[in-house]
């Protein structure tokens, strides 16, 4: 942490407070990856928990299912649930 980024999110807070993030917030949609990752690594959507929309926040395909966040998954396919089609 460092006087311009004291969450350490990696993301100044003049950059978050222009954006619309809270500087006091390292991750503001509770997915599990810090605000400043989002943007300047992930490409994914610091104010949305799940990028693609596909049911599996961007922290479960980054860190645990080792998806795409940018990319729609069919989760319920993949894990035979006929029931969720």
């Amino acid at each position: 942490a460092t006087a311009e980024d004291s969450d350490a999110d990696n993301y100044l807070h003049a950059a978050e407070l222009e954006i619309g993030l809270d500087p006091g917030d390292p991750d503001s949609d509770d997915d599990g990856v810090a605000d400043g990752d989002e943007v300047n690594i992930y490409g994914t959507d610091p104010f949305n928990a799940d990028s693609d929309g596909d049911g599996a926040s961007d922290g479960e395909e980054l860190f645990s299912t080792m998806t795409d966040p940018l990319v729609w998954d069919d989760f319920a396919a993949a894990s035979g649930d006929v029931a969720a089609e």
